[in-house]
């Protein structure tokens, strides 16, 4: 998912790559499967408007990845995760939360898919 900067979610970086100055969304995907997983992700204004998507990109079996948005500021923003069996959300305010991570964990029981929703602000 190196290439989810490229595939056009505006104003992303590479991990490590982002600027200081700038709030940041850190938008994480750890695939615990014994499969490669295909995701979407999505971020919008409140008008629903695309800030950005990274459509259909693989995340290989037992490998966690992470694309960062930088630059945004004001408004609520949404956030979707989405796979072939699973959605995930969230929602960030930068100017309340400076650095928003958003982790979604896959793994699979019995055929079944799991997926977690974690997230962390830090205001540093």
């Amino acid at each position: 998912m190196g290439a989810a900067c490229l595939l056009g979610l505006a104003g992303c970086t590479s991990p490590g790559g982002t600027n200081a100055d700038e709030p940041t969304l850190t938008v994480r995907i750890s695939n615990q499967t014994d499969a490669p997983a295909p995701v979407t992700v999505r971020v919008t204004d409140p008008d629903g408007d695309p800030l950005g998507e990274v459509a259909e990109e693989t995340v290989p079996a037992n490998v966690s990845t992470a694309i960062e948005r930088t630059g945004s500021t004001g408004t609520r923003y949404s956030i979707a995760v989405t796979g072939e069996r699973w959605a995930t959300g969230a929602l960030w305010t930068p100017d309340s939360c400076r650095d928003y991570t958003v982790v979604t964990t896959l793994d699979e029981r019995d055929g079944t898919p799991s997926v977690t929703l974690e997230s962390s602000c830090d205001d540093a």
